[in-house]
C-alpha cells in the first residue's frame, strides 16, 4: 500500500505540483481513506519527504571539473556556450553610461555552427545568441538577441559579428539633447 500512494503521490505531484495536491485526493486517486493514508505517512510533510527521497538519486564521484559536473550533458541540449565579461564606455558625456557593465551571453546552436570546419562552413552557420548587460552606476541595463557569425582561429581566438535588437531601460537623449549613437556591442 505504501508503494501505491507513493507511485500515485508521484505522479499527481508531477503533474498539478506538491502545493496543489492534498492528501485527500491522493487518497480519492487511490480509493482509501485519509486515515489510511495516514497510518503510512503521520502528515502531507512526511509524505514529501519520501516522495522526494524516492526521486533523489546520489550524484557519483567524479573528477571533472565542478561546472561539467553540474550541467553534465545539458549544455549539449538547452546551449553551445555561455560567456561571462564585464565592459565599459569610453565615451564622454552620457551619464547613462557610467559605470561597468557585467555581462552574460548565452549562445545556442541550432544550424550545425562547427568551430572545427573552414571558414565557410563556419560564416555559413551562426548561432542565436541572448544576452544582458547590468548597468552598475544607475546606469542603461539592456536585454539583446540575434544571429552571431564567428570565425574560429585557434581554441581561443576568434572573430565575430552579430546582428540583432535590444530593449534597454536607458535614455535615449543625452545632456546635449543628442540622441542614441551608433556603436560596436
Amino acid at each position: 500500500m505504501k508503494d501505491r500512494i507513493l507511485e500515485t503521490a508521484d505522479r499527481l505531484f508531477y503533474l498539478q505540483g506538491i502545493r496543489a495536491v492534498g492528501v485527500d485526493t491522493i487518497a480519492a486517486e487511490i480509493g482509501i481513506s485519509k486515515r489510511t493514508l495516514y497510518n503510512h505517512f503521520p502528515s502531507k510533510d512526511a509524505l514529501i519527504s519520501a516522495y522526494l527521497a524516492r526521486r533523489f538519486v546520489a550524484p557519483r564521484p567524479s573528477q571533472k571539473p565542478p561546472a561539467e559536473q553540474i550541467l553534465g550533458n545539458m549544455n549539449h541540449y538547452l546551449f553551445d556556450e555561455l560567456r561571462f565579461g564585464a565592459s565599459g564606455s569610453v565615451e564622454t558625456g552620457h551619464d547613462h553610461e557610467k559605470g561597468v557593465f557585467p555581462e552574460v551571453q548565452v549562445l545556442f546552436n541550432p544550424f550545425g555552427y562547427d568551430p572545427a570546419g573552414d571558414w565557410k562552413e563556419q560564416l555559413s552557420h551562426p548561432r542565436i545568441h541572448l544576452g544582458t548587460s547590468i548597468g552598475t552606476a544607475g546606469s542603461a541595463s539592456q536585454l539583446y538577441s540575434g544571429l552571431s557569425w564567428t570565425m574560429t582561429y585557434s581554441s581561443k581566438i576568434f572573430t565575430e559579428a552579430g546582428f540583432g535588437g535590444v530593449v534597454h531601460n536607458g535614455n535615449l537623449i543625452d545632456e546635449k539633447g543628442q540622441g542614441p549613437q551608433p556603436n560596436l556591442h
